[in-house]
């Protein structure tokens, strides 16, 4: 062989053994927790430390759903992962992030189904050491027990990367509660716009953005007031076809929701201040009431030390905003949830009211939920008075609004604990308890 042919074979040989050596720095892993049983309607609470991949490097992309035993995704017929959120243990959140440093929540999704993907260059620091704990909250359609997982895919490069930070931000604030409702009554086509003036607690570039929304929801928007309150990015909300089992499926424990929310992502980012005010804005419908709704931003920022020019330079030509996947649509019908009990075959039945007849309870009046039953679960009262609930039964329940005219109530408790709400709209209310749904409901007609 001719000397320039070996120096040809060498050079060839280089250039195939270097992409090899680059892809090796990034790892997929699949990882899963549970098993978790899920059956009789419930809705299921999970907390529980994870694994994590063992490697030390910078998190790219992540997604999680929930699956069975073989690894296939649970269909909506049997279960829903209703939201899932991934802490790190190891990393308080940055210190000015509504002023508290829990540990830092890196991931989230739900029946959003949003996956994390940060821009080329890119990722969350990752090290060996790092320990994970995931919190979410299952719902089961079928009365039979089944073992379902939570599985999350995770990859991990290995090599340098620009490293973000994970902010999440709410619209309705930095309060205790992370919901909020919408009490409806607005005239077809009005707006509730929740509005939180976030400081921005560290100075860097956002470079990729998602969101966790409720049914009735229409935006959840990052707005810039200093530049002309320019639309930052945008969190759309997509809903799935009319035609879908989303809107049929028994019992339905809450408003159908987006199937998908829209991405932001740019490899060149926005420039952000630290303590620059930016508004998020979540809008929803307000013609109907609907309870415990949220709207949260998942922001990541890449830190940076020397702060942006003055000024509001154009946003980055390379910025994206994923639109809807096939079939989807942009809003959905407002459907309030029924009521429903076991029939013979432990199938659920939709029922139009309570059974029973109605009683008429005075001003601060008290209804009781004991022995998993509201009693009485038929009530009239007249507007602006007041029901005064107590929770009788050691195990948990809560008073979760179904449809009215006016949201409200939203509260859990048990072992004697008790909470109050005002009725001032007439009209008929009804709610039942998310935890134990066949059997706890309740109705409150207000009259003038």
């Amino acid at each position: 062989m001719r000397r320039s042919q070996v120096v040809f074979v060498a050079v060839l040989t280089a250039l195939l053994v270097l992409p090899a050596v680059a892809e090796a720095k990034v790892r997929t892993q699949v990882l899963r927790s549970g098993p978790y049983q899920l059956g009789g309607y419930r809705t299921e609470f999970v907390e529980k430390s994870v694994e994590r991949p063992r490697l030390s490097g910078y998190v790219t992309k992540m997604h999680a759903s929930l699956v069975d035993g073989r690894g296939r995704r649970v269909n909506i017929d049997s279960g829903m992962l209703h939201h899932v959120f991934f802490n790190n243990l190891d990393v308080p959140r940055v210190k000015g992030n509504c002023n508290s440093q829990p540990p830092e929540v890196f991931y989230g999704t739900g029946e959003e189904n949003q996956s994390l993907d940060l821009p080329a260059g890119y990722g969350y620091r990752l090290r060996k050491s790092d320990d994970w704990e995931m919190s979410g909250m299952l719902m089961s359609h079928r009365y039979s027990e089944k073992p379902v997982y939570i599985r999350y895919e995770v990859t991990v490069d290995t090599a340098k990367r620009t490293p973000v930070r994970p902010l999440w931000v709410r619209a309705n604030g930095c309060g205790s509660s992370s919901s909020y409702h919408v009490r409806g009554g607005g005239s077809p086509g009005t707006m509730d716009d929740r509005v939180f003036n976030w400081k921005v607690p560290i100075t860097g570039r956002i470079v990729a953005a998602g969101g966790h929304l409720h049914g009735g929801s229409k935006n959840l928007q990052m707005r810039q007031p200093a530049c002309g309150n320019r639309v930052l990015y945008d969190n759309k909300p997509f809903y799935a076809p009319a035609d879908d089992l989303l809107y049929t499926i028994a019992p339905r424990l809450h408003e159908a929701g987006p199937v998908q929310t829209s991405w932001f992502k740019s490899r060149t980012g926005i420039p952000v201040t630290k303590g620059e005010t930016l508004n998020l804005h979540g809008l929803y419908d307000a013609e109907h009431a609907r309870a415990s709704v949220m709207s949260i931003t998942h922001v990541y920022v890449a830190p940076t030390k020397k702060a942006p020019p003055a000024g509001c330079s154009p946003l980055p030509k390379d910025a994206k905003q994923s639109g809807p996947k096939p079939g989807l649509r942009a809003s959905a019908p407002y459907q309030p949830i029924p009521l429903y009990k076991f029939n013979r075959r432990h199938l659920p039945v939709e029922l139009a009211e309570p059974e029973g007849r109605t009683r008429r309870l005075p001003d601060n009046g008290t209804i009781s939920l004991r022995a998993f039953q509201f009693s009485p679960a038929k009530v009239e009262i007249k507007a602006g008075s007041t029901i005064r609930w107590r929770f009788g039964d050691v195990a948990e329940h809560n008073i979760t609004f179904a449809s009215g005219p006016r949201a409200g109530a939203g509260q859990n408790g048990h072992k004697g604990q008790t909470t109050t709400t005002q009725f001032t709209t007439p009209g008929r209310y009804q709610f039942f308890c998310y935890l134990h749904p066949m059997t706890m409901r309740q109705q409150v007609t207000v009259t003038p």
